[in-house]
Formats: structure tokens, sequence, C-alpha cells
């Protein structure tokens, strides 16, 4: 076992080294050794007074007997030693007092004065050696502070930066998502072109280019009637060569006698108007 589970326990273990802590570990489970021999003999059928006499010298007997029952009820931690030692500034004040004393009497040689001094003496050494500690725990308590709110302050901005970078996210995915849908425009307008060309535009040999550069200019206007649609396009005095290869598409188009919603579409080239401007 090398984790308190108890509060008296983890004090105590808070409370001494690492090495007395490990020293009192391994003292309970010399005990619980003997404690099990014998609760052995008890369970084979024999008093508790003649296990112990069996399993342990007469010194001990007291000390099974005082430890047993903590034992059946908390099991093995009930055999670590739960004792800390005084706190420093105390047993300083305790031995500082004593010597006081021997000196206020006046009891300056001698074997006692000599143990009180020594202790006193030890005493001052532990304190100043606690003092020590505790200014260098709380120096590292002040900077592990600093380093927290540090962090704190680098997640803050990280959080902050994370936000913008995900709207450019946003951004950059709208961006794509708006150049995929322009580039399948673009490719859908190319093969419209392609077969308006090959299927109506046969009189009319021209590239793409020529096609949006001479055709798409082109002004109009549409009449929708009950039963017929009319699609008329006004005439280019500059180009007469588009002119005719559009009346020819046109009439290639009412061959087909096209309907769109149950009117009948027609399509013309004729001149423009003279007066106003339509659409």
């Amino acid at each position: 076992m090398n984790e308190a589970t108890s509060p008296q326990l983890q004090r105590a273990k808070s409370r001494i080294s690492a090495e007395s802590w490990e020293r009192r570990v391994e003292q309970a489970k010399q005990a619980e050794v003997l404690i099990k021999q014998v609760l052995a003999e008890v369970a084979g059928g024999v008093t508790l007074n003649e296990a112990m006499a069996r399993r342990l010298p007469a010194s001990r007997r007291s000390w099974a007997l005082r430890l047993i029952p903590g034992y059946r009820e908390h099991g093995f931690e009930a055999f670590i030693d739960t004792r800390t030692p005084r706190e420093p500034q105390a047993a300083l004040a305790t031995r500082r007092a004593r010597l006081d004393v021997l000196v206020g009497a006046v009891q300056t040689i001698g074997a006692t004065f000599a143990r009180v001094a020594v202790e006193h003496q030890q005493a001052l050494l532990r304190a100043e050696q606690a003092a020590a500690a505790a200014s260098a725990a709380h120096a590292a308590v002040e900077r592990n502070q600093a380093r927290t709110a540090k962090l704190e302050q680098q997640l803050t901005e990280g959080a902050a930066r994370q936000r913008h970078l995900q709207a450019q996210r946003s951004i950059r995915q709208i961006d794509v998502a708006q150049d995929e849908i322009l580039t399948a425009t673009k490719l859908t307008a190319t093969q419209l072109i392609a077969f308006a060309l090959r299927l109506y535009l046969t009189a009319l040999p021209m590239t793409s280019e020529n096609f949006v550069s001479r055709v798409f200019p082109m002004r109009g206007r549409k009449e929708i009637g009950p039963d017929l649609e009319r699609v008329i396009f006004y005439e280019n005095p500059r180009d007469p060569v588009v002119n005719a290869g559009l009346e020819d598409a046109c009439r290639r188009l009412n061959d087909r006698k096209l309907m769109r919603e149950g009117r009948r579409l027609r399509y013309a080239v004729e001149e423009a108007p003279t007066t106003g401007r339509s659409g």
C-alpha cells in the first residue's frame, strides 16, 4: 500500500518524508503477517489468548489486543502509525522555555543543561529548515500561479484566434462553393453554346468566343398571347452575317413546332424599332 485513504493517514503522510512513510508501511506489513497468523489460529478453533501465546512473545500480546479490533474493521491501514511530528515552531518554543528555566535558575552546567541546550539547537535548526521549506513552497506557489495565469491568457488568446480562423475557414468554404458554382455555370453555358452552334447555327460557323461577342449582345423582345409566344431578335445593322445565321436558326426552331405551357413558340428576326427601346 503506497496511497493513504483515511484522513488520519493522509495527514500523517503529508507531514513526514517519503522514506519515513515507506518505513511505516513496511512495519505495518510485518505486523499484518503476525496478526494474520494469530487470527488463523483462532479460525482453527483455539482461543485468542492461546493463539497469541503460540505466535507472539509476551511483550507483544497487549500490542496485538490493541490492533486486532482495528484490523478487523479497517484492514491493513490499522497497522500504519498515524503519529505526526510536532510543529517545528512549537517544538522550538518548548525547548526554548526549558532552556530559559535553566538559565534563570543559573543551572548552566551539568548534563541536564547540555542535553537541553542540544535539544534547543536541534529544534532551532529544524525550525529554520521548516521556514526555508515554507518560503520555497510559497515561492513555488507564486511561480505556479504566474504560470497558470499565463496559460489561461494563452488559452483565451488561442480560443479567440480559433474563432477568427473558423470564420476565415467559413469564408474560404463559401468562396470554394461559389467558384464551383461559377465553374459549373461556365461549363453548362459552353455546352449550350456548342449545342446551339452544332444544331441551329450551322450556317454560321464560329467559335464559342465569337458567339458570346457577336450573338449575346443582340437585343429583342418577347410577346406572349393565349396560344402563341413569340421571341423576336433585333437585327444588328453592322453584322449582316449574324443576322442571316439567326434567321436560319429561327426557321429550324419553328420547324420543330416547340410548345411551352400550352403555347406555340415562334422565333423571328426583325428590324429594331426606330422609336423607344424594348427589352
